[in-house]
């Protein structure tokens, strides 16, 4: 559901969405055009959930190397033999290509 708003800065759109049948708020957003664009993702994406596809508790703002970077965190936190290994190939094949990824 997108809600139009109107500020004394100018308009706003709201984009409501639903998750596991309750009614979420996902943003507000300048233009009517974002605001459609998000709608459709989202819907996209609670699509895909229902379907099985994605898991529930997806988090679309975390990227490759954010979890990359957890991961080897507590791989050094461990003393693991193979932090340096993984750190390395991360650093050189992975995450310059699919660092940016969610």
């Amino acid at each position: 559901m997108i809600k139009r708003i109107e500020r004394t800065d100018g308009t706003r759109w709201q984009v409501y969405g639903k998750r596991a049948g309750r009614k979420v708020y996902v943003g507000t957003y300048d233009s009517k055009r974002e605001a459609l664009e998000v709608d459709e993702e989202h819907r996209v994406t609670q699509r895909k959930i229902e379907a099985g596809e994605l898991p529930p508790d997806l988090d679309m703002k975390r990227t490759l190397r954010q979890a990359t970077d957890e991961w080897l965190t507590s791989l050094e936190n461990r003393n693991s033999r193979s932090h340096g290994g993984y750190s390395e190939r991360m650093r050189m094949y992975v995450l310059p290509h699919l660092g940016d990824t969610p």
